[in-house]
């Protein structure tokens, strides 16, 4: 609101494109149009079938899609806009969506280029987006705290707008690093349960996906997306899993996603049980107590 018209024809050279959106790295597909009907038909009946098998969106929730601008982000925010405005055998969905973005400044005028383009894809596709500027401060672990920065900022606009849901965009690539990352960084089996498809508020619908799956789906699609060049350093212990571990342990094991996976889900299974077991046993201890305090 009181923003200049925007143009959604994200050629290079037009004038009307939003302040900074060109200055920074943009992939820039080609696509025919059958085939992105296709593509885009397949993938929307996979992610409406994850969604519906996990329980990860009913119709009267309110969505608040976390977008940063990449790949996984936007193909998300895409794709839940369009599932958002279909039909299945009970008639037209009616959950709605939002964007949040947070803009945390740390690489100068391709931050701000990023939050432009997330304002224009929300202004293009008629959702509100909350840009929500971070503070620039210097921290040791600068990675976790945007996390945890991230997820608060999504938290209160859950809390001030009505959201119901948050969706972040994680896919199985993400799950297997954090998974490396968690084994070799604590102990025990309860931190090797990372990015569940629904933990509280946060969903991740795009879990079924891989990292490459995403990207050709968004070059398929003829999707714009922007890349951060930080995720290419070696500085984070996570990009240093990305770019040295995993493809060292691809060529030990091809298939080893695919066994973390395996694991992974085992993990859940086992969380689920153990978590029953132990509300189970609070309960029949909380019954025999007599309502008697004895703790």
């Amino acid at each position: 609101r009181g923003r200049a018209p925007v143009c959604f024809c994200y050629n290079y050279e037009c004038p009307n494109r939003p302040a900074g959106v060109p200055k920074g790295p943009m992939q820039k597909p080609s696509i025919s149009s059958s085939a992105s009907t296709t593509t885009e038909a397949a993938m929307l009946a996979r992610l409406d079938g994850f969604i519906q098998e996990k329980g990860l969106i009913a119709d009267a929730d309110r969505v608040l899609c976390l977008v940063s601008g990449g790949a996984d982000s936007v193909a998300m925010l895409r794709l839940l806009h369009s599932l958002s405005r279909s039909k299945d055998q009970d008639g037209p969905r009616s959950f709605s969506i939002g964007v949040c973005h947070v803009n945390y400044g740390r690489r100068g005028e391709d931050s701000n280029a990023d939050e432009a383009f997330v304002r224009a894809i929300g202004d293009e596709l008629g959702v509100p987006v909350h840009a929500i500027r971070a503070p620039r401060e210097e921290r040791s672990n600068f990675q976790a705290w945007a996390r945890d920065f991230r997820y608060l900022a999504a938290q209160n606009l859950c809390r001030w707008q009505g959201y119901t849901r948050i969706a972040v965009a994680h896919n199985q690539d993400d799950r297997v690093e954090t998974f490396i990352y968690r084994l070799i960084t604590y102990s025990g089996r309860r931190s090797l349960v990372v990015m569940p498809p629904r933990r509280g508020r946060v969903v991740r619908p795009l879990l079924f996906l891989t990292a490459a799956e995403i990207r050709k789906y968004c070059v398929d699609s003829g999707i714009f997306w922007r890349e951060d060049e930080s995720n290419r350093s070696s500085a984070y212990t996570r990009n240093q899993i990305r770019l040295q571990v995993i493809p060292s342990l691809a060529g030990i094991r091809p298939d080893f996603r695919e066994r973390i996976i395996d694991t992974l889900s085992l993990l859940e299974d086992e969380d689920e049980v153990l978590n029953s077991i132990t509300e189970d046993a609070w309960h029949n201890v909380r019954e025999s107590s007599d309502g008697q305090d004895f703790l």
